[in-house]
C-alpha cells in the first residue's frame, strides 16, 4: 500500500517578509523552490503552508500561500507549478515525476473574553484557507472552520504561552467543550523539544517533552485522534512530523475533493503520526531570532500595506 505524508503546521520561517531575511539567512526571491524542496527532502506528499498574522490580506506577503504563488513562473525549468483553485499550488518535479501539494494554512487568531471584560489569546490551526476572521470568540472561530468545512485542529493544547512566541492553547475544559467540532489536537510539537530534565527552568518548562505525552495521553482517554506537526519556523524544519495516511483515502481530482478527504481522514483517525523534535541548539536559534527580529522590527507588514489598528492590538489582558 502505497503511503502519503502529510505536513499539517509549517510556517516555513518566522516570516516571509524581506526585513527578516537579515535575521533568517532565506532568499524571499525563492521561496517557492526553497519551501518545495525541503518538502521533497524528507518526501513530503502534501504540505499545509501555515499562514500567522492580525491580519492577512490576499497578494500580500502575510498571505504565505500567495507569496508563493507569484514565484510560479521564476521556477527552475526542472519544475513545473500551477495553482490548484485559491488555496491550493502543485510542484512537481519533472524528473522524478514527483508532485508536492501545498495547501493554504491558519494559525487563527482568537480574542477569547475572560473575567471583567478583557480578552486573551488563543490560537487555533486551520488547514484549507488563511482567511479565516481573527480577534473573534474560539466558539465563532471554531463554528467558522465547521460550517466551511475546514480542517480544525486545537493548536498546542493545554499550553499557557506567556514569553512572546505566540498564544496560548486551550486548556482541557475549553478542549471537551468543543471536542465534537475538533477534527485533531495537536499530540506532537517538534518546537515541544526542552528534555525534560530542564523542566525546572522558569519559562523553559513548559516546552519539555513531556507536555507531547500529557497531550497524547488525554487525546487517547477521549477518543480525539491527535496529529504529529513541526511548527517550523526554519525551512531546514519543515516535515520534522507529519502523519501517514492511505494514498487511497485522498482524492486529488481538485481542490474541494483533496481538502474533503484529507479532513474526513484526519477526523476518522485514518492515519499514524510520525514523530521527531527539533535539536535543542535549532530551537534556541529560531526563538532568540523571533524575539531579535520582533524587537527590531516590530511590523513586518509590506511597505504598501497598513493593518487597522484594531488588528495590532495585543490580546493577552488587555
Amino acid at each position: 500500500m502505497e503511503h502519503l505524508k502529510i505536513a499539517l503546521h509549517e510556517h516555513g520561517t518566522i516570516s516571509f517578509a524581506h526585513d527578516w531575511e537579515k535575521y533568517q539567512k532565506f532568499n524571499p526571491e525563492t521561496l517557492l523552490k526553497d519551501f518545495a524542496d525541503a518538502c521533497f527532502s524528507r518526501g513530503i506528499d502534501i504540505c499545509a503552508v501555515t499562514s500567522e498574522y492580525w491580519e492577512i490580506p490576499r497578494g500580500f506577503v502575510q498571505d504565505r500561500l500567495g507569496y508563493l504563488a507569484k514565484q510560479i513562473d521564476n521556477m527552475p525549468l526542472y519544475y513545473r507549478a500551477e495553482k490548484l483553485g485559491n488555496n491550493m499550488l502543485v510542484v512537481e518535479q519533472k524528473t522524478s515525476g514527483k508532485k508536492l501539494y501545498l495547501v493554504s494554512g491558519q494559525t487563527a487568531i482568537v480574542a477569547e473574553p475572560i473575567e471583567n471584560g478583557k480578552k486573551r489569546r488563543l490560537d487555533h490551526l486551520v488547514v484549507g484557507t488563511n482567511q479565516v476572521p481573527n480577534l473573534r470568540s474560539l466558539k465563532d472561530t471554531i463554528n467558522y472552520c465547521h460550517d466551511n468545512g475546514l480542517i480544525s485542529i486545537a493548536e498546542h493544547p493545554t499550553m499557557d504561552r506567556d514569553f512572546s512566541l505566540g498564544g496560548s492553547g486551550m486548556d482541557k475544559s475549553t478542549l471537551l467543550t468543543y471536542w465534537d467540532k475538533l477534527d485533531a489536537i495537536e499530540g506532537h510539537n517538534s518546537m515541544v523539544a526542552v528534555p525534560n530534565w530542564l523542566g525546572f527552568l522558569p519559562k523553559l518548562g513548559e516546552y519539555t517533552r513531556t507536555h507531547n505525552k500529557q497531550v497524547q495521553a488525554f487525546a487517547e482517554k477521549h477518543g480525539k485522534p491527535w496529529v504529529a506537526i513541526s511548527d517550523s519556523h526554519r525551512l531546514k524544519d519543515i516535515g520534522l512530523s507529519y502523519i501517514k495516511c492511505s494514498q487511497e483515502d485522498i482524492d486529488f481530482s481538485d481542490e474541494e475533493k483533496l481538502l474533503s478527504t484529507l479532513k474526513q481522514t484526519i477526523s476518522n483517525g485514518q492515519f499514524i503520526p510520525v514523530a521527531n523534535y527539533s535539536n535543542m541548539l535549532g530551537w534556541i536559534q529560531w526563538t532568540m531570532q523571533f524575539m531579535k527580529g520582533n524587537r527590531a522590527i516590530r511590523d513586518s507588514l509590506d511597505d504598501k500595506y497598513q493593518p487597522s489598528s484594531n488588528s495590532l492590538k495585543r490580546l493577552v489582558e488587555y
